[in-house]
C-alpha cells in the first residue's frame, strides 16, 4: 500500500475509534449499548474494513468480532456483559491501534469472546 493510503487509512481509524469512545462517553450499562448499538456498528465496521489492509490483523480479528456482537444485539439485543465485552474490546481495540498491532496479546481475549458469542447464539 501507498504511504499517503497508509495515512489516510490511520487517520480514518482513529476518527472512527474516537467516534466510539464518544459513544462510551455516554454508555454506562447494557441498555446504554443496545441505544448506541446501530452507531458503533457503523464505526467498527470501516475499521473491520481498513485493518486487514494495513497489517493490523489483530486489531482487524478484533473488530470482526466486535462487529458480530453488535449485529447480534441489534438483532436480539443485548446478553449479560455486552456492556463489559464491549468496553473491554474497545479498549483493546485502541491499544492495538495506538501501540501497533502486535503489541498487545488478544488470543485470551478473543477465544473467550468467541465462546461466549457460540453460548449466547446457541440460546
Amino acid at each position: 500500500m501507498s504511504d499517503e493510503f497508509l495515512k489516510a487509512a490511520r487517520r480514518e481509524i482513529r476518527y472512527e475509534l474516537s467516534e466510539i469512545e464518544n459513544i462510551f462517553t455516554k454508555c454506562f450499562s447494557d441498555k446504554h449499548i443496545q441505544e448506541n448499538a446501530t452507531d458503533m456498528e457503523s464505526h467498527v465496521h470501516k475499521i473491520k474494513g481498513l485493518a486487514p489492509m494495513m497489517d493490523y490483523d489483530s486489531l482487524g480479528s478484533l473488530a470482526n468480532i466486535v462487529d458480530l456482537i453488535l449485529k447480534h444485539i441489534n438483532k436480539k439485543g443485548v446478553f449479560p456483559e455486552s456492556y463489559s465485552i464491549l468496553l473491554d474490546a474497545f479498549q483493546k481495540m485502541k491499544t492495538l491501534f495506538d501501540e501497533g498491532d502486535k503489541s498487545v496479546d488478544i488470543s485470551d481475549f478473543v477465544n473467550m469472546t468467541k465462546k461466549k458469542i457460540a453460548d449466547i447464539t446457541k440460546s
